[in-house]
C-alpha cells in the first residue's frame, strides 16, 4: 500500500472537479498551477513506488483520477488495485469512471 498526497491540499484533479472546494473555473489558472507543481518537483527521483511519481502522475497529470490511473498503469506496466476497505465497490467504480 502506498500513501501520497494529502486531503487538505489542492491538486490538479480537485481543481478540475466542479464539486470540489478546490475547483478552479479558469483553465489557464489550473494549467499554471500544474506547471508550477511539476517545476517544483522536477528534480525528485521518480519510480513506480515513489510518492513523488504517484503524486505527479495520479494527482497532477490528467483532469480525472480515472484518466490519471490509466496513465500511471501504462507508464509503469502495472495494475492499480484498490485495497482501501473504506471504499465501497460503487465508490471504486465511480473513481474509475466505470
Amino acid at each position: 500500500m502506498h500513501y501520497f498526497g494529502s486531503s487538505g491540499y489542492r491538486d490538479y484533479i480537485r481543481m478540475n472537479d466542479k464539486k470540489s472546494e478546490f475547483y478552479e473555473p479558469d483553465f489557464k489558472t489550473r494549467e499554471r498551477a500544474k506547471y508550477a507543481y511539476h517545476r517544483r518537483h522536477a528534480k525528485e527521483k521518480g519510480g513506480r513506488h515513489t510518492p513523488s511519481s504517484m503524486a505527479k502522475i495520479l494527482l497532477w497529470n490528467k483532469s480525472t483520477l480515472a484518466e490519471s490511473i490509466k496513465s500511471y498503469e501504462k507508464k509503469f506496466s502495472v495494475n492499480v488495485v484498490f485495497k482501501n476497505k473504506l471504499l465501497t465497490e460503487s465508490e471504486k467504480k465511480k473513481i474509475m469512471g466505470i
